[in-house]
């Protein structure tokens, strides 16, 4: 991780990435500066060295070097050296493949079911289920009347408004269709997705409905009904899940800069990091939003 902010060219950019991964790792700056320090010295290190070697052998044979000449394993040529060749057979690691479609995380699909994130993600799937017809609140237009807001509408509003999305592609996809067929006379989420054509989301669509998915024994015990507090209940669910993907975003997003073909990728990188900074400040909004109290710097 030293090493690739080490990379980072602009002062600025490189400042801040600095500061925070100390945040988020929650060490002292000084330490990771020491590190990179450390990985740039030995960078110039290993660069004199192959310079040297390439003028020895010069010497000797009489000719220079191929111009493609690999560094010493270990070593990274200096940041504005220009790139040795890139292989067009080679697919881009990043961004991730789902980022075509407009989704951008770090974080692995495998094994999602063990996230914090992906509990509250199912829960807001389960509301948005059951309840998405439903009109949990009015808002005031321009013209001064109020218009009623569905959980549906809720639901996409505010996420789009932070650049977020749900994890899950299936669930995606649900949210979208939600959407679409909104205001399709006598819609019900419920109904819909139940008769579903594609059994992967009437199954899931049952499930939901089943209680399947309940954080708790205490909440399907609860003396008020989802649907007379769906004012409340939706904007707490939204907040948790964004808080949760956002923290386990950030952690694999660092993880990222760990993999050789982002080391060895300035511009990569650079990508990298300025995702990171995105989800940095998004969670700060986030927080002061829910009220957290813990400072993030």
């Amino acid at each position: 991780m030293a090493r690739s902010i080490g990379l980072i060219p602009d002062k600025v950019i490189r400042y801040t990435c600095l500061t925070e991964c100390a945040t988020l790792l929650n060490v002292n700056e000084q330490i990771i500066l020491d590190e990179i320090k450390k990985h740039l010295l030995q960078r110039d290190d290993n660069y004199l060295e192959q310079i040297k070697k390439e003028k020895d052998a010069s010497a000797t044979t009489g000719s220079l070097p191929p111009a493609d000449t690999p560094f010493p394993a270990g070593s990274i040529p200096p940041a504005d050296m220009p790139p040795l060749g890139v292989d067009d057979n080679v697919p881009p690691p990043f961004p991730p493949a789902e980022a075509e479609a407009g989704y951008q995380s770090y974080i692995p699909q495998e094994g999602r079911e063990k996230y914090v994130f992906y509990v509250k993600e199912q829960l807001l799937l389960q509301t948005l289920i059951r309840h998405g017809e439903k009109v949990m609140c009015y808002v005031e237009t321009e013209e001064n009347t109020e218009t009623p807001l569905t959980v549906i509408e809720y639901i996409s509003m505010d996420l789009k408004q932070d650049e977020l999305q749900f994890h899950n592609p299936l669930h995606r996809k649900i949210l979208a269709e939600a959407e679409a067929h909104l205001h399709d006379p006598n819609f019900t989420a419920e109904r819909y997705f139940l008769a579903h054509p594609d059994p992967t989301i009437s199954k899931l669509a049952a499930d939901m409905i089943n209680d399947r998915y309940q954080l708790s024994k205490s909440n399907s015990q609860a003396m008020v009904k989802d649907e007379e507090r769906l004012h409340e209940l939706v904007p707490h669910q939204l907040i948790d899940f964004k808080l949760a993907i956002l923290e386990e975003d950030m952690k694999y997003t660092l993880q990222a800069l760990n993999k050789p073909e982002v080391v060895a990728n300035a511009d990569k990188c650079l990508e990298v990091m300025a995702h990171f900074k995105e989800l940095s400040e998004l969670q700060k909004i986030m927080a002061k939003r829910a009220g957290d109290r813990v400072v993030l710097k």
